[in-house]
Formats: C-alpha cells, structure tokens, sequence
C-alpha cells in the first residue's frame, strides 16, 4: 500500500510538474499574444489616424478644385458678358458711323445748294 501511495505522489507529481510548465508556456504565450496585441493596435491607430489625414487632404484638394470650378465658371461668365457688350458696343459704333455719314451727306448737299460766300465774291 505505501508503494501504492508513493507511486501514486511520484505520478502526481509528475503531472503537477508538467502541468506547471504547460501552464508557464500558455502564460509565456498570452504574454506575447498581448504584446503582438499592443503592437497590432498601436499600428491600427497610426494608420487610423493617417487615413484621417488622408480624408482632411482629400477634402481640402475637393474643395480647392470646387474653387477652381466656381472661379472657372464666373470667368466664363463674364467672358460672355464682356463679349455681349463688346458687341453691343459695335452695334452702337456702327449706327454712330451710319448716323454720321447720312449727316455728313446732308450737310454736304446743303452746302452745295447753298454755297458760303467766299472773299473773293464778298463786295465793299
């Protein structure tokens, strides 16, 4: 019976040994698993906040090119403006210059039925 009971602690012992070092290696490797852990998430924040960066910049470049597009868009209106008055401009240009010209004949006719006395027929 006390070979039994010997036997018996010599195994339990065994087991408690191995045990204990099973035990150590499972705490060695969560103790690596949360530092892979730690590290996975320090990178997972870095790249959470350069992909906020990256969104900040995006926003900015749509914002600069809705600018672009707005200033773009006012210089084409007032190309067409600047063009419509250019030709309205011609236009008005165009009639003075007729207006005139018609003038110009009619005092020209005026002037040849009624020619301005000269001095050499001006009497004393």
């Amino acid at each position: 019976m006390e070979n039994t009971i010997r036997m018996l602690r010599s195994s339990t012992s065994a087991v408690h040994m191995r045990l204990q070092g099973q035990v150590a290696r499972s705490q060695q490797e969560c103790q690596t698993l949360r530092e892979e852990i730690s590290i996975l998430t320090r990178d997972l924040e870095t790249w959470r906040l350069r992909c906020m960066e990256k969104d900040t910049e995006l926003e900015k470049e749509r914002l600069t090119h809705k600018q672009v597009t707005d200033l773009l868009q006012s210089a084409r209106e007032l190309c067409q403006q600047q063009s419509q008055q250019l030709e309205d401009a011609q236009h008005s240009s165009r009639s003075l210059s007729e207006t005139l010209e018609q003038r110009n004949t009619e005092v020209w006719k005026t002037h040849k039925r009624f020619p301005a006395p000269t001095h050499a027929t001006h009497t004393h």
